[in-house]
Formats: structure tokens, sequence, C-alpha cells
């Protein structure tokens, strides 16, 4: 974080992510004129696998099939001058 924020040395790197939703438990709509906010919230089950490189190393999760499900949740969010 400190290096982050002092602007020093980075390392050109490339991650991806694969993320499979499913099983919808429950969805909330919300819209909040008052404040400007309105957001669609999908709560389900995901897993993800994720993968990283540079040029001097690669970084590898365990499959998707591995990871256990905390809380996941999908949502479409609009506010400031976004929100209508």
């Amino acid at each position: 974080m400190v290096n982050a924020l002092l602007d020093g040395p980075e390392v050109d790197a490339e991650v991806s992510w694969d993320v499979r939703w499913n099983h919808p438990m429950g969805r909330t709509k919300i819209r909040d004129v008052q404040n400007g906010f309105e957001g669609d919230f999908v709560q389900n089950m995901a897993q993800i696998a994720w993968a990283g490189m540079t040029d001097t190393a690669t970084f590898v999760s365990d499959p998707a099939a591995t990871s256990v499900n905390e809380f996941s949740l999908l949502a479409h969010e609009r506010n400031g001058v976004f929100f209508s």
C-alpha cells in the first residue's frame, strides 16, 4: 500500500478470473430518491478461479469447484449523475 501511495516502482502483470454465478436465492430492489441511489441486488452462489502472471512469476488458484462460498451478491447500482 505504501508503495502505491508513494508512486513507487511497479511491475506489469496480467490477472484473469473465472467466476461462475448460480443458484439465485433472492432479489432486492432499492430506490432512494432522497439520497439519489438505486440498486438491484441478487444474492446467489459463486465459485471463482483466478490466475496472475508477471514476466518472472505465475500464480494460479485451485480450481473453481474447490472454492467455498460464504456470501455472493451480484448487483447493479446507480447514483450521483447516473441516477434518474
